[in-house]
């Protein structure tokens, strides 16, 4: 992948590449610019050849005021956003998008970007100063008088009660401490298995990365990696729910790849059957099912055609 136009140093916008044949490139935009990503020759931002889910001339970019506009060129592959294909969006710094195997995200990089930030910055900070300011001051001012009332009524409570009642209250109050207990032997609730804390951390890696995941509209490798989470800690709060939840819109997304690549088929659309029955293989997870058997093996007649 290449762009056709030298970086200058007033560039205020770039793409970086988070997934696919180019992972972790990076693309200098110019504001007010129009750019065109694809595999021509042409194209201002050259995707690489082997992915043949790219067409030559792919979409349309456009930065302005912070965003980038995005319009599709392709009938057969559209551009995607969060996992559903789009003709025209508007995405703004952090936003991501897909063109074919490859995940882009827009990222503003200076300018009115940098300069908004710092003065918000010096805000946040004045602000918190004063409200710490303001808190010493009510405690200076409220702690004796508090300090005071709490003593007279505890000795009023003290002289009310026996000795003996103070002391069997005052040990139902301590907490037992189980010789030899540490975090590690903490069993997790519910199944009563033991999760080490090393374990609980990184279960909490796969569960965040398997939601970047599902941000970015690629179930599948979210379902993997919450499943990996659940392996490690089996009642992690969040993991099953989206595990099950996800793994449920997966299913219901190959059946949809299924039904359009039978419809394509019928209809002797080979390419666009090809694609179909590709993504139904690619995104099954039960591997014995009627559904990724047929599909797998029309894939392979239709690839040796």
């Amino acid at each position: 992948m290449s762009t056709k136009d030298t970086p200058t140093a007033s560039e205020l916008y770039k793409l970086i590449v988070l997934q696919g044949p180019d992972r972790g490139k990076e693309f200098q935009l110019e504001p007010g610019r129009e750019y065109v990503a694809g595999r021509a020759d042409d194209c201002h931002i050259r995707m690489d050849a082997s992915d043949k889910t790219v067409s030559r001339q792919h979409a349309r970019l456009t930065t302005n005021a912070g965003n980038i506009r995005i319009e599709n060129l392709s009938a057969a592959n559209p551009v995607q956003v969060k996992g559903k294909p789009v003709q025209t969006s508007v995405l703004k710094h952090k936003g991501q998008f897909r063109i074919g195997e490859t995940l882009f995200v827009f990222e503003q990089t200076g300018g009115r970007a940098s300069s908004a930030t710092a003065p918000n910055k010096k805000i946040l900070v004045f602000v918190g100063l004063g409200l710490a300011c303001l808190m010493l001051l009510l405690m200076i001012f409220s702690g004796g008088d508090e300090k005071s009332s709490q003593k007279e009524a505890g000795q009023k409570e003290i002289g009310a009660i026996p000795s003996d009642m103070q002391k069997a209250s005052s040990g139902t109050q301590t907490t037992e401490t189980i010789p030899g207990a540490t975090v590690s032997d903490t069993p997790a609730p519910g199944t009563g298995v033991t999760v080490s804390p090393e374990d609980r951390k990184t279960a909490d890696q796969h569960f965040r990365q398997g939601m970047f995941f599902y941000d970015t509209g690629n179930l599948s490798r979210a379902v993997d990696e919450w499943n990996r989470a659940v392996v490690l800690y089996p009642d992690h709060p969040d993991a099953r729910v989206w595990f099950l939840r996800a793994e449920k819109e997966l299913e219901e997304q190959v059946k949809t790849h299924y039904q359009n690549a039978m419809m394509h088929y019928k209809y002797m659309r080979y390419d666009d059957a090809a694609h179909e029955f590709r993504l139904v293989v690619e995104l099954s997870r039960n591997k014995t099912g009627d559904q990724y058997v047929n599909a797998l093996k029309t894939l392979n007649e239709l690839e040796g055609r």
